[in-house]
């Protein structure tokens, strides 16, 4: 995992070399490297460079996330959270109605010509807000599950555990803030409706999930 993180940096710095020395400064501030493509390549080269990289894009990397960013709903349809036909897969072992509502969010902004980086920062912002309720929760893991914690392959002392998650604090705090500060009234309005659905959603559903938890 380092050693391939390592190598796509090294790649990643000699294409912003290429992408930033081959052109004036001015010409290739704040555009994509296509430009820099078009003026390096012949015409053939250049339409394989731009379609070829969307197309390996789509296969890879968009392909590879569709296979996994339906899993946390599933897992939280099926504990009850969300109605239980959104966890029911296809023969391919796909859950189709989840898939479908990740397709139509990724369309509104398609459609809407909403800004891709403010929803970037939208998403990251909450998100990062969500891991320090994770990280309160490691806090008190010594205190709640005291023997299961003495057991666990990742144990630690306790106060070296508090340090090391004071500084995860510290950093998702830190980019919560960089994410978030970058917002308007109207886009914090947006985050405060989404998280009233959350809570709207938690207390209709709780009920469903306590029996569940009962059961088993």
């Amino acid at each position: 995992m380092v050693l391939s993180t390592l190598l796509v940096a090294i790649f990643y710095a000699l294409v912003g070399i290429v992408a930033a020395c081959v052109l004036p400064v001015e010409e290739v501030a704040g555009v994509n490297i296509s430009v820099v493509a078009k003026s390096v390549f012949p015409a053939p080269v250049y339409l394989f460079f731009v379609i070829g990289g969307a197309w390996f894009a789509l296969l890879t990397t968009l392909n590879g996330t569709l296979s996994w960013t339906t899993r946390s709903l599933q897992r939280a349809a099926m504990d009850g959270w969300l109605p239980e036909a959104c966890a029911k897969e296809n023969k391919g072992g796909t859950p189709v109605i989840l898939l479908l509502f990740f397709f139509v969010v990724g369309i509104i902004p398609i459609v809407t010509g909403m800004n891709t980086s403010d929803i970037a920062n939208m998403g990251t912002g909450c998100g990062k807000l969500t891991d320090l309720l994770m990280v309160y929760a490691c806090f008190r893991l010594p205190k709640v599950f005291p023997e299961e914690y003495k057991k666990s392959a990742l144990y630690m002392s306790p106060a070296k555990l508090n340090v090391a998650l004071a500084v995860v604090f510290v950093v998702l705090a830190a980019t919560s803030y960089v994410s978030l500060s970058s917002l308007n009234a109207r886009q914090f309005l947006y985050i405060g409706l989404f998280i009233l659905a959350a809570v709207v959603l938690m207390l209709v559903r709780y009920k469903n999930v306590k029996e569940k938890m009962d059961q088993q």
